[in-house]
């Protein structure tokens, strides 16, 4: 069953991020990005695909362009992000710009597997 990750932080501790040490970049990578997969899987799950399909790589832009105008707003003119921090405003361009990869490859119109995270692989 995918669960609800309303936000990375959420993400983060789902994957224990909170009890891992990183011994090296590559780990604080697997780490970070695990918990991205799993936000991205979650929010597809409870959004469904339709949003990006009706107006593709124009709506993933729009979504990417709101996020940097709050953030622009945060950092350069001080104005508070309340629910949403920081963080989480760059996991989800994060998420987009994946949701963007998965768009030009042909594979975000996958099927999103119920009882499963995703693995890699073929087999």
């Amino acid at each position: 069953m995918i669960e609800d990750c309303p936000d990375f932080k959420t993400a983060f501790r789902k994957v224990g991020g909170y009890d891992l040490q990183p011994k090296n970049f590559q780990d604080a990578v697997k780490i970070i990005t695990d918990a991205l997969a799993l936000l991205i899987i979650s929010k597809n799950h409870k959004y469904g695909k339709k949003n990006i399909n009706d107006l593709g790589q124009i709506g993933i832009f729009c979504r990417t362009y709101d996020k940097t105008s709050r953030l622009r707003e945060h950092f350069v003119n001080k104005v508070e992000l309340g629910n949403e921090d920081t963080i989480d405003s760059f996991a989800d361009l994060a998420g987009y710009g994946v949701v963007d990869l998965l768009y030009e490859m042909g594979w975000y119109n996958l099927e999103l597997e119920n009882d499963r995270l995703g693995t890699t692989g073929t087999g």
